[in-house]
């Protein structure tokens, strides 16, 4: 009679109580953009880049389509930034490449979305919990760190496909530089990349590769103007001559504005959903003989 009567307990209480994420139904609509669980939807949820060995990136958002959380993949450091859009603060999760399942079970296991909108206490309790930055920047403090790993493969690539060539700093990699104006293009700089345009696009940290020829580079930033994050992102041949500077409203924006060093052209360009918008942006300007 007692057995029954404690099974009885735990049945309320598990019936009010939400079922953790492992006990749940997950299922990921790409063409909706919507998570569901138990087959209600329970938030739209974009997935961004990924690919050729990267990180996706994630843009979470209510039902109706406001964006509120963004995960973003720090790729060096191996760890997701998570970003809250009304507030802009960033909190840090200890994981990499995550999947669409991954990054909706991270929403719902710190319970941050209640019915369509953010919940403000469930984000204190994860800024306090996950606020403080993972593995911060330390040079020469002894410890063998990712961005070390990274500078190892750069190495060995560089050997393979570029022969010995001069290694990189580990110093230089780990302390931002100071940007240097664009240089305007010349017609040579068209001329003297020979390569495959029949071969896939590799983009790897700061490098354009087509084969395995580097024909260029990118640099990314977001800064915020009046509140609002915008990203700018600026395309160079490998001699650092300019070939486009490239702008976006927001972290993981839709719309893209490109302008064209060789011939001062403006473009409107939309990227395609759930794929690579860098990879995007590069072969149009491949297609369109700017790089």
């Amino acid at each position: 009679m007692k057995s029954i009567f404690y099974l009885g307990i735990l049945a309320c209480f598990y019936s009010l109580s939400p079922l953790p994420a492992w006990a749940q139904k997950m299922i990921y609509n790409r063409e909706k953009r919507v998570f569901n669980i138990n087959d209600k939807p329970y938030i739209g949820l974009v997935q961004v880049g990924g690919g050729d060995f990267t990180a996706s990136d994630y843009s979470i958002r209510t039902l109706a389509g406001k964006e509120i959380i963004v995960l973003r993949a720090n790729k060096r450091k191996g760890y997701y930034e998570v970003l809250f859009m009304a507030t802009l603060e960033k909190g840090y999760h200890d994981d990499y490449n995550m999947s669409p399942r991954d990054a909706a079970k991270l929403v719902y296991d710190n319970d941050l979305v209640k019915g369509d909108s953010l919940d403000g206490e469930a984000k204190r309790r994860f800024m306090y919990l996950y606020g403080k930055e993972l593995r911060p920047d330390k040079i020469d403090d002894g410890k063998y760190t990712l961005g070390d790993a990274v500078d190892e493969i750069d190495d060995v690539a560089t050997k393979l496909f570029k022969g010995e060539g001069e290694k990189r700093d580990r110093t230089t990699r780990e302390t931002p530089q100071t940007p240097q104006p664009p240089q305007t293009p010349t017609n040579a700089d068209y001329q003297t990349i020979e390569r495959n345009k029949a071969h896939p696009i590799y983009i790897s940290f700061d490098e354009i590769s087509q084969g395995v020829i580097v024909i260029g580079k990118y640099t990314e930033k977001v800064e915020h103007t009046a509140g609002k994050p915008v990203t700018y992102m600026q395309i160079t041949f490998p001699n650092g001559s300019a070939v486009a500077e490239i702008k976006g409203e927001g972290i993981l924006p839709d719309v893209y504005e490109i302008f064209t060093f060789a011939d001062r052209r403006s473009y409107t360009f939309k990227v395609q959903v759930a794929t690579n918008p860098k990879k995007e942006l590069v072969q149009f300007l491949i297609d369109k003989r700017y790089l």
